[in-house]
């Protein structure tokens, strides 16, 4: 998953930069590929959460790299993903769809922290109110959360945002020579999944189909939720408001 935080008040977003797959609760398996789950495009903030595939769906379509309607998010049964988005002007919240389970809204404070992180990035927030300090309590707490944090500045513009935009075929590639294992849910130690899959069967099993669904991907073969109609119609009607262009 990962944890980001939208402090509005404080013109700041911030957020982690891991992706990971929860196998169970005694099996973490993630990648740090330094991907920004924050995009700024066309005077709005973009952050993304947690199904990849889902993410750098959204990200090409908003990008203009594919004609292809952004995924549906998944919500039921395993997390799914979040996507939000932010007028630099107005500093409105623009969007907030996908999975509520995973989100603290506090509008007084113009507040949104998301991601499997979010309770101790609000735990964080409330003594320091600072939304970089937060993504770093959840990185220290959260096998979920970590890697670089990145950071979008909206007073100043200030950012460290990198857009390395990989692919999904890549991500997947990532995962099978670079990930790492945790077996409990804060990430207390961090281990070689190439190496534990020599042992765990699990991890095993988890490397060798991620190689497959690596091999789809290349083949054009990519796997998407379908939108409920009715959803389609009110998400559509937002983003004919925001990007106006990817409808011309």
């Amino acid at each position: 998953m990962t944890t980001f935080v939208i402090d509005l008040n404080n013109r700041m977003i911030a957020s982690d930069s891991r992706l990971s797959v929860k196998v169970s609760d005694n099996l973490i398996i993630a990648v740090d590929t330094d991907e920004d789950k924050i995009l700024v495009h066309n005077g709005l903030v973009f952050i993304f959460a947690g199904n990849g595939p889902t993410t750098f769906g959204w990200r090409d379509w908003i990008l203009g790299e594919t004609e292809k309607f952004p995924p549906f998010p998944p919500k039921n049964g395993h997390i799914g993903a979040i996507i939000c988005a932010v007028n630099i002007s107005t500093l409105d919240s623009e969007m907030v769809i996908g999975d509520e389970r995973i989100i603290i809204r506090d509008q007084e404070r113009g507040l949104l922290i998301g991601g499997t992180g979010r309770k101790v990035a609000k735990e964080d927030w409330d003594k320091n109110q600072n939304a970089i300090s937060s993504v770093q309590a959840a990185i220290n707490r959260d096998a979920r959360t970590g890697g670089t944090i990145k950071y979008y500045d909206i007073l100043t513009g200030k950012h460290n945002l990198t857009r390395p935009l990989h692919s999904v075929s890549n991500v997947r590639r990532m995962f099978r020579e670079n990930s790492i294992v945790m077996y409990d849910l804060e990430g207390k130690k961090e281990l070689s999944a190439k190496s534990e899959a020599i042992r765990n069967q699990e991890v095993k099993n988890f490397l060798y189909n991620i190689g497959e669904k690596e091999k789809r991907d290349k083949l054009g073969l990519l796997e998407t939720p379908s939108w409920p109609y009715e959803e389609k119609i009110k998400v559509e009607q937002t983003l004919r408001r925001l990007l106006p262009e990817r409808f011309s």
